[in-house]
């Protein structure tokens, strides 16, 4: 009964949030999330596949959620987009054989651009994967690469992938703008 007393205030705090933004998930989101829909792990880590089997995004996991990623998913890469991690996650991941990346990125402020393209190289390279990314909420930096990838390499459409953005616990910012600016350039 624990877990329900953690996820009740943030699903609650997370349907408050979409109503006051207007932001709601993507139909595509809701198809990939559902596998996931009764996993208390995914769904406190705002866990999304963008790629079954090779990508994954989530706010910092916890014990739980890193063993169930290296351990069911298979993980072989962890980005960090919030620096540094406590050192006994990093000895963790070590031990499990798989591998950590670390960028320090700020939540309120655009990531530079030859780190955000060597992220993104990351992820697109196979052997790499799979590959798990994440940032302290798994809102904003990590909603930054989500919607980057969806648009740039799903072929989501803009608003679908702003809306995944937003829908995520994203409160609007220079990320948006940021993001809007570079999808006008396709």
């Amino acid at each position: 009964m624990e877990p329900l007393k953690v996820l009740a205030p943030f699903v609650l705090g997370m349907a408050l949030l979409a109503l006051l933004c207007g932001c709601t998930l993507p139909e595509k989101t809701a198809v990939l999330t559902a596998p996931y829909k009764d996993n208390s792990l995914a769904v406190a880590h705002r866990f999304v596949p963008l790629e079954e089997g090779a990508l994954y995004t989530s706010r910092e996991p916890s014990e739980a959620l890193l063993l169930w990623l290296i351990e069911e998913k298979g993980v072989k890469t962890f980005i960090s987009l919030k620096g540094d991690i406590p050192q006994w996650k990093e000895d963790l991941i070590e031990q499990k054989g798989a591998e950590l990346k670390t960028f320090s990125w700020s939540a309120h402020r655009v990531p530079p651009r030859e780190e955000l393209d060597e992220v993104l190289g990351l992820m697109r390279e196979r052997e790499n994967g799979p590959v798990h990314v994440f940032c302290r909420a798994g809102a904003d930096r990590t909603g930054l690469v989500r919607a980057w990838w969806r648009f740039f390499y799903q072929g989501w459409s803009e608003e679908e992938a702003l809306a995944e953005f937003r829908g995520m616990g994203h409160i609007p910012n220079v990320l948006d703008t940021y993001l809007k600016n570079e999808f006008a350039k396709r």
